[in-house]
């Protein structure tokens, strides 16, 4: 019987050094590239194992801005400088860091909900029947 997989924890200032060298690996000219640079990267830093593990969480972590970048620039969560560097709002990437994936992929509601905790609102007023749900709705995943 196996245990469930749980997500590798991370912390900001691993993020923010792979982050980094996310950055200058895209500034290096594609021919001087080794393989996979990114993977390279997180073995050396952290060894095979959990270095695997590291790497798959930051593929996720790309995923889900390639997702959601106008919505997160759209919130000011995230935005481009003048020299085209991406910028990210601090409690953003501890929400990445921390946010434990859903179904294999990082849920926009669950980093939402991290980054803003949630505010108050007043209860809606009650309707006099229920709304249907469609076993076909939109989500987000």
């Amino acid at each position: 019987m196996t245990g469930r997989r749980r997500s590798i924890p991370w912390d900001e200032e691993g993020f923010l050094a792979a982050f980094a060298r996310w950055q200058d690996l895209v500034a290096t000219p594609p021919a001087s590239r080794r393989a996979n640079p990114m993977a390279s990267y997180f073995v050396e830093r952290y060894g095979r194992t959990r270095g695997l593990a590291h790497f798959t969480r930051w593929l996720k972590i790309g995923d889900f801005l390639a997702r959601h970048i106008v919505r997160l620039q759209r919130e000011g969560l995230v935005w481009a400088t003048a020299d085209g560097a991406l910028e990210m709002r601090e409690d953003l990437i501890t929400a990445l860091c921390r946010v434990p994936p859903r179904l294999n992929r990082l849920v926009l509601a669950d980093v939402l909900a991290r980054v803003r905790p949630p505010q108050s609102r007043p209860h809606p007023r009650p309707r006099s029947h229920p709304r249907s749900r469609s076993p076909r709705r939109e989500v987000d995943r």
